[in-house]
């Protein structure tokens, strides 16, 4: 492939795959797309230190934000869940009729509290 400096740089031709085709073939996202960018061309741009200090940059602001969505998610696990089964009522229908409201059932996962952790 011939470099071209907008569309095709030379210092993201050096192989048969650009990092772009990378980052979009495996999703990388922002930060990680950027990181990989970095990385690839550390030492064919010229400042290779420049360069893997700022795939850093980006590795870290990765970091951050996945431990910030571990720490929603732990809190979250704290917090009840409310039953799949009865809704939070305690109670479950084991008719499937629209017309028949016949016999309910203690829900077997929250025992008619409502609350609930293993449900589906």
């Amino acid at each position: 492939m011939n470099a071209d400096p907008i569309n095709h740089p030379a210092h993201y031709t050096f192989s048969a795959v650009e990092p772009i085709d990378v980052i979009e073939a495996w999703q990388l996202g922002f930060h990680l797309g950027n990181a990989v960018k970095y990385i690839a061309r550390a030492e064919r741009k010229g400042a290779c230190l420049e360069d893997l200090k700022k795939a850093r940059w980006y590795l870290d602001r990765e970091i951050g934000r996945m431990n910030e969505e571990v720490e929603v998610i732990e809190k979250e696990e704290d917090e009840p869940l409310i039953c799949l089964a009865c809704d939070g009522s305690g109670v479950s229908r084991q008719s499937s009729r629209p017309d028949d409201f016949g016999p309910h059932f203690i829900c077997q996962f929250c025992r008619g509290t409502g609350v609930c952790r293993d449900a589906a």
